[in-house]
């Protein structure tokens, strides 16, 4: 009797281990993806890793807007005291931009409450471009 006793003790604690391994294991393995919900809120400018460079054949409109927009919307999303002037994406295909891109083309294809802050100071020549932002007046560059 004393022997069967120990065993269901034994047993008993061999499955109350097991499940606290298990949930541990879980814990760990889950506990990344809540660390912290918040903290694409709470980026800094070092964590943006401005500036990228997109290397490509060609670029649209489109895809340029597109990075416009994303700068924009990044740097404007960091509080006031973090916002500074920085490139963020330098563009460089291997034809140059004129044979597919305007100024018009790319202004038409931005959000209209974006548009009023692009500075276009290129006429695309080249095949390299880089969209800056200037914190003052939140305004995006375009030069080339």
């Amino acid at each position: 009797m004393k022997g069967m006793l120990a065993l269901d003790v034994i047993g008993k604690w061999i499955i109350v281990l097991v499940v606290i391994a298990v949930v541990i294991e879980l814990f760990l393995t889950f506990s990344g993806q809540f660390a912290n919900p918040f903290e694409e809120y709470f980026k800094t400018k070092e964590d943006l890793g401005f500036p990228k460079i997109v290397k490509q054949t060609e670029f649209s409109a489109g895809e340029i807007s597109t990075y416009i927009e994303s700068c924009y919307d990044t740097m404007t999303s960091l509080p006031d005291n973090e916002q500074t002037d920085i490139e963020c994406y330098i563009l460089d295909a291997n034809n140059t931009f004129n044979l597919f891109v305007t100024e018009e083309d790319i202004l038409n294809d931005l959000k209209p409450d974006i548009r009023d802050n692009v500075e276009i100071k290129t006429n695309f020549d080249k095949n390299l471009i880089i969209i800056r932002f200037k914190d003052v007046g939140d305004k995006i560059i375009i030069t080339s």
